[in-house]
């Protein structure tokens, strides 16, 4: 199960807001927000709640009992309003909408962006109303319904475009019935628990409470919004305490109590029976259980002077908890809830002096409880602010120990006539070759005869950064694979398996052999799965992209190599598969020629040709290509079972690709003899239909990418394996505090 959600990505936003944005924030209803700490997600504690959850009464079972997600525990826990307008089905864009569409989209995509949207609100200097759109749109996308898209949809647009009636709204409701949305999409097979992750886990930690004093956890007094309350050292506590079985032994609350109202300790509050009288404070309401309810004596009950003393004080909150028995959206049985009231109790009186001492202790307990809850959000923002020092020393470590390669240069002696010549040699040099390179020959090479065959000469830029900027992550990732056995299984990506055996390639040193460095067809197909899920549905400069996995690959070669058949059903299966093809413009085919070399084949629709990327060009074997001409017919089979299934088609004219021609394409060659996986990779990652895009050059492949590929496989949110990520997670941790200690 992968969880999308991202607390920490919206906690660091808030950081960097100013008060003058946070008080505009708070005007439009969602200042609870930023009190949400920064924790991390709970993937053991999530999964179980999700496996509780029962699709068909949209509720959790605990400890037998169905408790249900409502809007009001939404409201009780992260202060959203849960009544007001309520927006269901998302409505439709209308003409305004598309302008703010091109407003807060990015300008070379076609999507409005999480990481543009963040940026525009760091960037921002006032809070005007395009930062009130932008950040309840960051906060949709992160927090209260993220997906596992990088972007948030369009269809919210429609919420924020009148900011006066953003306040309005029921977020409540909004967040909650994503959230079931996606718990019943979980139980139906997908793979992803999308909405408000977060969420969940606060209502489980405020519906299990741990009565176990030696943990430290106390659920009296605490301010709205009860989710600020669970900071590193609660949440800590009541872990520990889930060792045990938390869901199982702790004890259930059914409703949370408003914590706008109800400040009550469990000692003000009396439980009697239905046919007995027992003197208690008026309207009090208590939930108990069956077995605390035998308990209750039959008779009349004594009240000494210490009671007395003790209900005076309950008076004043006997009248907020009124209030919130008669507005709170739930109510209760008659098996859970007892309240007695008694007549002859409000007839009693007490001198004046014992009422105002009891009115001036209570005022000292409201004090000295107000004064609890600041010092507790206080430790929490140092926490925080600790938390960003230890990060800000630890990039400060790594730029000490990284020795400099700046040049000294003698400022005393002043530039030479020699240094000015070579300098203006190396500029002229510089624009002879940007003119040589400003559009390349078209030739037909002689080897061939096929007219169509079209080479391009082009230039690429051969000078690449350097291996650099490896984070703390990725150190300790490739230091675990080269320790860890050849069987051990490291991520899962969509069903895919990658165990050390397979990264081990990428950790070989330079001196290894060249087969010991080849990637396997697993490690291609995963990272494909990463690509499609980071791009989406986001066009291309030439139109939208499809990457197939080598597994897909193999056996369009099979199906090249044999004969058709006339069974209709598996006619109905090929063209099932092969259908997705014509929503896009090109289909990208990674293919392994004789199981040593990776290549990139493009099948571009739109302009009806079979593009050909070789990362080691040679042009002799162009013709005698088994794989990529049977990897063409297999396809042009499958296509071909669609037309006879009578499959509609939307962007392919011409759907016989055999008959295109074939087109191979010059790209920046490697400069060995293993790393053509790599290039094949950076390949269909970053080419947009007529040449590569500016981040393929930011990034040195053989080395940088290559480096990194190990950690971007093991920690990307789609693998499976929890473990593993948390062991690194740990180890990440206890090497940033020894390379601290040792500053």
């Amino acid at each position: 199960m992968t969880i999308v959600c991202s607390t920490r990505r919206f906690c660091t936003l808030v950081k960097h807001l100013s008060q003058d944005k946070k008080d505009e924030i708070e005007r439009i209803g969602f200042g609870s927000l930023l009190s949400l700490p920064d924790i991390t997600l709970e993937r053991k504690l999530i999964g179980q709640i999700a496996d509780r959850y029962d699709p068909n009464i949209e509720s959790v079972i605990i400890q037998g009992t169905a408790v249900p997600i409502t809007p009001w525990d939404v409201q009780c826990i992260m202060g959203l309003r849960a009544d007001g307008l309520i927006i269901e089905p998302k409505p439709h864009m209308d003409d305004d909408d598309y302008k703010y569409y091109f407003i807060y989209k990015e300008k070379q995509g076609m999507n409005i962006s999480l990481h543009h949207l963040e940026e525009q609100l760091i960037k921002a200097k006032n809070a005007d109303e395009h930062f009130i759109r932008r950040f309840v749109l960051f906060t949709i996308g992160f927090l209260l319904c993220p997906t596992t898209k990088a972007f948030v949809s369009s269809h919210y647009l429609a919420l924020v475009k009148d900011i006066e009636q953003i306040r309005h709204i029921n977020w409540a409701k909004v967040t909650r019935d994503f959230l079931i949305k996606s718990l019943n999409a979980l139980k139906t097979g997908q793979r992803s628990l999308e909405g408000n992750v977060a969420l969940l886990q606060f209502w489980a930690w405020e519906h299990v409470h741990v009565e176990d004093e030696s943990f430290n956890l106390n659920y009296v007094g605490r301010p709205p919004p009860l989710m600020a309350y669970w900071n590193e050292i609660n949440v800590n506590s009541w872990l520990k305490f889930d060792k045990k079985g938390a869901l199982d032994i702790g004890k259930l609350v059914l409703v949370i109590a408003d914590p706008r109202t109800c400040h009550v300790t469990e000692d003000e509050v009396h439980i009697c029976d239905d046919d007995k009288q027992q003197e208690v404070p008026e309207e009090l309401v208590h939930i108990i259980d069956d077995e605390k309810h035998k308990d209750v004596t039959e008779g009349p009950v004594q009240i000494s002077d210490d009671e007395k003393m003790a209900e005076k004080m309950a008076e004043p909150v006997n009248s907020e908890c009124h209030n919130y028995t008669h507005d709170s959206p739930h109510g209760f049985s008659d098996d859970q809830v007892y309240a007695q009231t008694s007549p002859e109790r409000s007839q009693k009186s007490q001198p004046t002096n014992v009422d105002l001492i009891m009115n001036q202790l209570l005022l000292i307990q409201k004090s000295c409880q107000f004064l609890d809850n600041k010092i507790s959000t206080k430790l929490i923002s140092i926490e925080g602010v600790c938390l960003e020092n230890k990060r800000d020393i630890q990039e400060m470590k790594l730029k000490i120990c990284k020795p400099s390669r700046s040049k000294k240069t003698d400022i005393a002696a002043g530039p030479s006539k020699h240094q000015f010549k070579s300098e203006n040699q190396h500029r002229a040099n510089e624009d002879d070759l940007k003119l040589s390179t400003i559009a390349g020959r078209v030739i037909k090479p002689t080897h061939m005869s096929q007219t169509d065959f079209i080479y391009y000469k082009r230039k690429f830029a051969n000078k690449e950064q350097k291996t650099k900027d490896l984070s703390l992550m990725e150190q300790v990732t490739l230091r675990y694979i080269s320790k860890c056995e050849d069987d051990k299984l490291l991520s899962s990506i969509a069903g895919i398996n990658l165990f050390s055996q397979f990264l081990r390639p990428l950790i070989q040193p330079k001196d290894a052999p060249a087969k010991s460095k080849w990637l396997s067809g697993s490690v291609i197909d995963a990272y494909v799965q990463i690509i499609m899920d980071m791009q989406s549905e986001t066009p291309r400069a030439q139109g939208t992209a499809f990457l197939e996995t080598d597994a897909h690959c193999q056996q369009w070669k099979m199906n090249g190599e044999n004969k058709g058949t006339t069974s209709k059903r598996y006619r109905q299966q090929r063209a099932d598969s092969a259908i997705k093809y014509f929503d896009h413009e090109m289909i990208f085919l990674p293919l392994h020629r004789n199981s040593d070399h990776w290549y990139v084949a493009v099948i571009n629709g739109a302009k009806e040709k079979n593009r050909y990327y070789s990362l080691r060009m040679d042009k002799s074997n162009y013709a005698a290509d088994k794989d990529l001409k049977n990897t063409i017919k297999g396809i042009d089979k499958y296509l071909n079972y669609t037309n006879k299934e009578n499959v509609s088609t939307s962007k392919w004219k011409n759907k016989k690709i055999t008959s295109w021609p074939i087109c191979p394409m010059q790209v920046p060659q490697q400069k060995d003899s293993w790393s053509c996986g790599l290039y094949t990779l950076r390949c269909m990652e970053h080419w947009n239909g007529k040449d590569l895009a500016p981040e393929y050059h930011a990034m040195n492949t053989t080395t940088t990418f290559r480096a990194k590929l190990p950690s971007i496989l093991i920690n990307s949110s789609m693998n499976e394996v929890i473990e593993v990520q948390d062991e690194l997670k740990r180890l990440e941790a206890q090497e940033g505090q020894d390379n601290i200690s040792q500053i």
